[in-house]
């Protein structure tokens, strides 16, 4: 059975699962930091198409956002800026 495009495939969830988790193993080996809780390291949380990339510093935080893009790219994955939150 092959899919014309994959929206509405019953791939479509494992084909971006793969995509995004490969995206994001890249990011963090890229921009090794997270937030320090005991003596583990969280570095992201990721569920469905929604990402939290933590960090302890905003410009840390925004470099790993920049490899994100960067890393997503080639994928076809992007960043949607417009609904992309700092707290």
């Amino acid at each position: 059975m092959c899919c014309e495009g994959l929206s509405g495939c019953v791939l479509a969830p494992d084909v971006f699962n793969t995509e995004m988790d490969w995206a994001l193993g890249r990011t963090v080996s890229r921009a090794m930091n997270g937030a320090v809780i005991g003596t583990g390291s969280l570095t992201d949380f990721d569920y469905a198409d929604d990402v939290a990339l933590l960090a302890v510093l905003i410009s840390l935080l925004q470099s790993k956002l920049e490899i994100l893009f960067q890393e997503a790219a080639p994928l076809g994955l992007q960043v949607y800026w417009a609904k992309t939150k700092i707290q």
